[in-house]
């Protein structure tokens, strides 16, 4: 994958982010006085998710084609999903009037499950690094211990991210919070696990 095309999901992902900050704020926005102080909140949270997905865009490149060939298109669609999350935030707090909207928070909480899924995927087939993972002093001091628990660990998200659905079901504000809570389960009960291993 030349770092031309590597580029497209990150343009994807800022795009969504750009779309989610500047098209609510513009047409469903509550028209007010706060109108202002809501369009800077939104560029902030902007301006935040293109830095993370511009940053793990190039960390990736950095470590070079032969370690992010196998997983280009498992990392490539992580880059969307987390566009996708910002965008969805920044729609909920535009209809909300910054306050956050529990129904229109309805696609964060469906980007946040697809955001735990793509996690998933990536930490069962990247190789060891200091950035994406389940990363212990145990699993980065050795590439076998590495594969055996990141794919145990990135299948056991896939599977749970389903889960993270739950939080449509939500009140107030805790639909992403409850969205989320699978991926801390995981990575509670592996972190004990690990901790458990023989050294």
């Amino acid at each position: 994958m030349s770092a031309a095309s590597a580029w497209l999901s990150t343009a994807v992902a800022v795009l969504a982010i750009l779309a989610g900050a500047f098209l609510p704020s513009a047409g469903v926005g509550p028209g007010g006085e706060g109108d202002g102080e809501i369009a800077a909140s939104l560029g902030v949270l902007a301006a935040t998710g293109i830095a993370i997905v511009v940053a793990l865009r190039l960390w990736a490149l950095r470590l070079g084609r032969a370690a992010v060939a196998p997983v280009a298109l498992r990392f490539d669609a992580m880059l969307v999903a987390i566009g996708l999350v910002f965008a969805a935030s920044q729609y909920a707090l535009a209809v909300g009037g910054g306050v956050w909207s529990a129904p229109a928070g309805r696609w964060t909480v469906i980007a946040l499950a697809l955001l735990v899924f793509c996690l998933g995927w990536v930490s069962a087939g990247i190789g060891r690094n200091r950035f994406v993972g389940f990363r212990t002093p145990r699993t980065l001091a050795d590439d076998a211990a590495w594969r055996a628990a990141n794919q145990r660990f990135g299948r056991a998200l896939m599977l749970l991210s389903p889960a993270s659905l739950l939080g449509l079901f939500a009140g107030g504000g805790w639909g992403p919070a409850i969205a989320l809570l699978p991926a801390f389960v995981v990575a509670v009960a592996f972190l004990v696990s690990d901790r458990r291993a023989p050294r």
